[in-house]
């Protein structure tokens, strides 16, 4: 046992567990979901983030809805020392519209989250990426994000995950302005700015402010707020596990995914195009929790399942939360 997880007690646990998923709501809306006081909120949330457990608390954007596809990118080098892989990780950081960039081992030694408005975008933004490692790139997968579904864990609570998902069918980009991006900017930095902080920022009041945040959610842009826990702090490790199907399916995917997210290990399930068909991002405490969860999933899906793939994820920085180009 971690000397975090001996400091949660219960209702610290029910405390962050509700805020994961409800990342913007104030600490009197937490304690009122909660039947805590506020007081009490307010403390053991702020504990979690001395103790770094909460690594930072964002807006959820369809990428999509801005006019955006996002692309997942899995590269394995040859002949790449541990500083080779740094420098790379670093050098990806430095880029435009670069979301995030994970290390890993095994096939991938890492992979990057690259969002793009066109084909031309996307040719440039891979270019860049593997630059440093031109040489030393011996395979390389790319995967367009269809849609991505969002769930609480059942690591802090055991009450009901709360899910949702973010799945564009146009660009409301359109509707936009200057002020709205940067609200977006705001909440993508940190979502429990309140809307008069977010106000002395832009020039605008903050009942303008709330007005604008509420069409950003309405046009779907905004999908939702997250905490985002650093698991790794309850002993816990990180992995994306990727599943290719016979025959690839909505209402297939839409049931595997279900069964996933009943594990209560699995934080979002993320359909895509390419080498592989879906990934779930999940939290294991050993090899054996992970291939028993799995089994699972599979043994339920047999005729279904065609392949899947373990990736663990050593780190994972988010470079930006809304990587556009605006």
């Amino acid at each position: 046992m971690t000397d975090l997880e001996s400091n949660l007690n219960p209702v610290a646990r029910k405390i962050l567990g509700a805020l994961e998923l409800n990342g913007r709501h104030s600490f009197a809306e937490l304690a009122r979901a909660t039947k805590v006081s506020e007081q009490l909120v307010k403390y053991h949330v702020r504990q979690a983030q001395e103790a770094g457990f909460i690594s930072e608390v964002t807006a959820l954007f369809d990428p999509g809805a801005l006019g955006y596809t996002m692309y997942i990118v899995y590269l394995r080098f040859f002949g790449a020392s541990r500083a080779d892989e740094l420098r790379w990780q670093a050098s990806c950081a430095r880029m435009r519209g670069v979301m995030v960039v994970v290390q890993s081992f095994g096939r991938w030694n890492g992979f990057v989250a690259v969002w793009a408005k066109s084909t031309d975008q996307l040719e440039s933004s891979i270019t860049e990426i593997t630059r440093p490692m031109a040489s030393k790139v011996e395979e390389m997968q790319i995967t367009t994000r269809l849609n991505s579904h969002y769930s609480s864990l059942s690591i802090l609570t055991n009450s009901p995950h709360k899910i949702f998902h973010s799945q564009s069918t146009s660009s409301a980009a359109d509707e936009l302005d200057e002020k709205d991006y940067r609200i977006l900017r705001c909440l993508a930095r940190d979502a429990r700015m309140s809307a008069a902080g977010i106000s002395n920022e832009i020039d605008l009041s903050a009942t303008a402010v709330a007005n604008r945040i509420k069409k950003l959610e309405e046009l779907k842009i905004i999908v939702g707020y997250r905490a985002i826990y650093r698991y790794s702090k309850l002993g816990y490790t990180h992995f994306r596990v990727l599943f290719k199907l016979v025959q690839p399916s909505s209402t297939l995917s839409n049931k595997i995914m279900r069964g996933l997210f009943e594990t209560g290990r699995v934080t979002l399930v993320t359909r895509h195009l390419g080498f592989a068909d879906f990934d779930a991002r999940c939290y294991a405490r050993s090899i054996e929790e992970l291939d028993a969860m799995i089994a699972g999933i599979r043994d339920k899906f047999l005729n279904d399942i065609l392949q899947f793939e373990v990736v663990p994820i050593l780190s994972i920085r988010y470079v930006d939360h809304l990587p556009i180009y605006n």
